[in-house]
């Protein structure tokens, strides 16, 4: 059975600047990179590119179920990610998942919550960590993306920002090689919306959202690309660098 959330959680994950973390996300935070530098070998670029404050969206291409949890460990401030909702049925893991404070989406319809909820964390001055895709990829390259986060950068204004993600998929089979698997994580520049003046146009989601998915298709190898493979040296339409 699919959980419910009341607005109190909702309220708890848009944690007011400047005051402590919640002390939930302290802790399983601590808990995921602990684990995630033990068994693993992460590898970190251009972390220092992420904003120290102010909203961010990040967004992040999803290959493994491993992406978002190792992910939020080794950002330096308080970030809310958004998961599937039937993640939060799986047992412990949904436990910890609403302990940390994630932002559950039901995907099958526009789920207007969970949207809300993203702009709230964005207003708060946080970060958000969102997949564009909506799921995992099963081959590990990119494909077309959904309009959320186009919708949300729109209606919040907030800069965005790539993470590209490799390695995650020789979890676990390295250890059949007697070697921890090595995840890398490529933190891009930093983009701010530029829109044409006057009446927003239909299409402009879809622009948005291909160009977050070609700088992200920059940020990874050539066989992580997909549909984007051929695009990488197009100039964005509506974003620009602000790092």
């Amino acid at each position: 059975m699919t959980r419910r959330f009341d607005e109190d959680y909702y309220r708890r994950l848009t944690a007011p600047p400047g005051s402590p973390t919640p002390l939930g996300h302290r802790f399983f935070k601590w808990v995921l990179h602990t684990l995630s530098v033990t068994l693993t070998k992460v590898e970190v670029h251009g972390l220092e590119r992420v904003p120290t404050k102010g909203p961010l969206i990040l967004a992040f291409n999803h290959i493994h179920y491993l992406d978002p949890y190792v992910l939020v460990s080794i950002l330096p401030r308080y970030n809310v990610p958004i998961s599937k909702i039937e993640n939060f049925d799986i047992p412990v893991i949904g436990w910890t998942m609403a302990k940390f404070g994630v932002i559950p989406v039901r995907r099958k319809a526009v789920d207007r919550k969970a949207l809300k909820a993203a702009l709230d964390v964005l207003a708060a001055g946080h970060i958000l960590v969102i997949a564009p895709e909506g799921t995992r990829s099963k081959d590990h390259a990119l494909q077309q993306p959904k309009g959320g986060v186009a919708y949300i950068a729109l209606h919040s204004g907030a800069p965005i920002q790539v993470v590209g993600i490799t390695g995650t998929p020789e979890f676990p089979s390295a250890y059949l090689q007697l070697r921890r698997p090595r995840f890398t994580f490529r933190f891009g520049s930093v983009f701010r919306l530029e829109l044409p003046p006057g009446k927003m146009r239909p299409g402009i989601l879809d622009e948005i959202g291909d160009d977050v998915m070609v700088q992200l298709a920059k940020s990874l190898p050539p066989e992580y690309r997909g549909v984007y493979a051929s695009r990488v040296d197009e100039a964005p339409r509506h974003l620009k660098i602000i790092d």
